[in-house]
C-alpha cells in the first residue's frame, strides 16, 4: 500500500455564523479546502457536505494545516469547529492488521464512488465486551473479506477508511435508495455476530468534491 495513506485524515468542520453568512461560507469551503491543500503540498480525496447541516466533511492525504490555514485566514470574522481523525484505508488494515494476504498486492483504491446520486456515511463503532481480542479480529476479518469483495465484484460503490488506534470504521457509500443501507448493515458479519456491540451513526451526504473525478 502506498505510504500516502499514513497521511490521510477526515476533517469534520462545522460552520457557525460571524460576518460572512454561513450559506457563503458553506459553498465557498471546499474551494477554499482544496486550494490550501494543494500549496500544503497534499490533496483532498472527498468533500461532502452533510445534508441538513452546515457541515463539512473532508478526506484529506496531506496538506490538512494548510487547507485549515487558508479557510481561517478566509473567514477570520466566522468561527469553525474542526475534528481531525487520523485515518487509514480499509484495505491496508485488511492486508496489515487482519493479515488478508488478498490484499496485500492490491494497487492503492481509486476512491471513486461512481456517479454519487445518493450518498450515506456510516461511522462503525465496534465493541467486544464479553469476547476476547482474537474473537473480535475473527469476526473483522469476515467483515473485511465481506465489505470488500462487494466492491470488487462491482455489487456496491463503496469507499472505505479506518480511524487509526479505534475500532472505528467510516463507510462513503453510493446507494439507491435507504433499502441498500439496510441490506449492507444487517446482512454483514459484524452485525450478524456481535451486532449488540456495534454502533452505526448514518448520515446523508451531497458530495462536493472528488479528486476520483478529476
Amino acid at each position: 500500500m502506498s505510504s500516502s495513506s499514513f497521511h490521510l485524515h477526515l476533517v469534520d468542520i462545522e460552520i457557525g455564523g460571524g460576518t460572512v453568512s454561513v450559506n457563503d461560507v458553506v459553498k465557498a469551503t471546499p474551494q477554499k479546502l482544496v486550494d490550501g491543500a494543494k500549496n500544503g503540498k497534499g490533496k483532498i480525496i472527498h468533500i461532502f457536505k452533510i445534508v441538513g447541516e452546515n457541515r463539512i466533511i473532508a478526506i484529506f492525504d496531506g496538506g490538512v494545516e494548510a487547507a485549515i490555514a487558508t479557510l481561517n485566514a478566509s473567514y477570520a470574522g466566522n468561527s469553525f469547529k474542526v475534528t481531525c481523525t487520523p485515518l487509514r484505508t480499509y484495505e491496508q488494515f485488511a492486508a496489515d492488521v487482519l493479515n488478508l494476504d488478498e490484499y496485500k498486492s492490491l494497487p492503492p483504491p481509486t476512491h471513486s464512488l461512481g456517479n454519487a446520486s445518493r450518498l450515506y456515511w456510516l461511522q462503525f463503532d465496534v465493541g467486544f465486551r464479553g469476547r476476547t481480542f482474537r474473537e473480535l479480529m475473527a469476526v473483522w476479518s469476515r467483515e473485511a473479506i465481506s465489505d470488500l469483495s462487494m466492491r470488487q465484484s462491482g455489487k456496491l460503490e463503496i469507499d472505505m477508511y479506518k480511524t487509526v488506534a479505534q475500532n472505528q470504521v467510516h463507510a462513503f457509500i453510493n446507494g439507491q435508495d435507504e433499502e441498500i443501507l439496510d441490506d449492507f448493515i444487517f446482512t454483514r458479519p459484524a452485525m450478524t455476530e456481535i451486532g449488540d456491540e456495534v454502533h452505526i451513526v448514518p448520515k446523508s451526504l451531497i458530495q462536493v468534491y472528488s479528486s476520483a473525478s478529476k
